[in-house]
């Protein structure tokens, strides 16, 4: 669903949004003014059509300062990280970069994509426990009891025919993972 056509009011502005994003992709973001709206981002994107706003309209609400739609939005959380919108971009503009830095800044304030925060803070934990994505851990995580109760039925069904595993299976490679979990998290320390 595009919510493109939602009224913009002040009290979502901050004049300052785009300079800031600027500032935090550093050199990467002196590209963004750049951006002429052409589009090829969207048109090269294979998740826009699951997204509330394209890639294009990301871009252009970043210009306009609305800061609330664009880090309140599922389409920084739904970013394939594919590198297309990049790539194919006649201006440079690092799109995959500007939203992993969205994300970030999403993450930094409470106030914006509550459930998109639980579902990757959720997604990260599995991965870095078990070295591997691990659905039915996910699902646990993220569902509440009563949920789980209602579609223990059919994650049976599931697990009789061998589609699912109840017990998480940990990759060869989970320590190495964890290892890496350790560094970038020592490295975020060192930086503030």
């Amino acid at each position: 669903m595009n919510t493109w056509s939602r009224k913009i009011t002040p009290d979502m502005m901050d004049p300052n949004f785009e300079t800031t994003l600027r500032k935090k992709l550093g050199e990467k973001g002196e590209k963004i003014p750049l951006c002429f709206q052409c589009g090829v981002c969207s048109g090269s994107c294979p998740v826009a059509f699951a997204m509330d706003f394209t890639p294009r309209q990301i871009m252009e609400l970043i210009k306009l300062g609305v800061k609330d739609l664009v880090l309140n939005s599922s389409t920084i959380w739904l970013c394939a990280a594919c590198y297309s919108c990049s790539v194919r971009c006649p201006q440079g503009v690092d799109l995959k970069q500007v939203m992993d830095t969205l994300k970030e800044m999403a993450l930094e304030d409470p106030k914006y994509s509550v459930a998109e925060k639980a579902f990757y803070e959720k997604f990260i934990e599995v991965v870095r426990k078990n070295g591997r994505m691990d659905e039915v851990a996910l699902y646990v995580k993220l569902m509440p009891k009563s949920t789980i109760m209602r579609n223990l039925g059919f994650g049976l069904k599931l697990y009789q025919k061998g589609k699912i595993h109840l017990s998480p299976t940990k990759s060869n490679s989970a320590d190495q993972v964890a290892k890496i979990f350790e560094k970038v998290l020592a490295k975020e320390v060192q930086q503030q």
